[in-house]
């Protein structure tokens, strides 16, 4: 990718982004709309859930004028239960949360014609760039390999899996360090 324009949004400004961010979800996952748990209605669900934390930050990329792909999240609160819901349980120390260890990369969404472009890196690279968590984590679908082995490729490592909801895919959820040790 030559170059992109980042905006950086706050959690208190979700509501100017919204119908922004659900139009590149609806792209990106034309095909599976249908399904309840992929449905426009349960992705603004969980995009206000998420963005109620007041640590939610969202980058949006942008080639002339025009959105590439977004990426957000926020920090994991410290009374939190979620890695006991792993399989495997990882391990006390790697479960424990402060409220400041690590940030949960919610959505990372490229449209389709910017993808194979490095635009997911730039993205991913932005959101991370600013962050003050040690380490990220994030849910890939179990059943999408190559997904996953680009995560990989990125430096995160499996943990373990969980299936959020009844009627969720099965997800593998990963982590690294936020800032990789031979990274610039």
């Amino acid at each position: 990718m030559t170059t992109a324009e980042i905006n950086t949004v706050r959690h208190t400004d979700v509501t100017k982004v919204t119908d922004l961010l659900v139009s590149i979800y609806e792209t990106v996952y034309a095909t599976r709309l249908d399904d309840p748990f992929f449905s426009l209605d349960r992705f603004r669900q969980r995009l206000h859930q998420h963005a109620a934390s007041p640590r939610w930050e969202a980058v949006i990329g942008y080639h002339d004028t025009h959105p590439i792909g977004y990426a957000y999240g926020a920090t994991r609160p410290a009374a939190t239960d979620y890695w006991a819901t792993l399989t495997p349980r990882p391990d006390d120390d790697f479960a424990h949360e402060d409220g400041e260890r690590t940030f949960v990369l919610f959505e990372l969404m490229i449209l389709p014609a910017w993808r194979g472009t490095g635009a997911s890196r730039t993205v991913h690279d932005a959101l991370l760039a600013s962050r003050p968590e040690t380490r990220v984590c994030l849910a890939v679908e179990h059943d999408h390999p190559r997904v996953r082995a680009l995560y990989q490729r990125w430096g995160y490592q499996f943990v373990g899996q969980r299936t959020p909801t009844p009627d969720s895919p099965v997800m593998d959820i990963m982590w690294r360090p936020r800032e990789l040790p031979d990274q610039p």
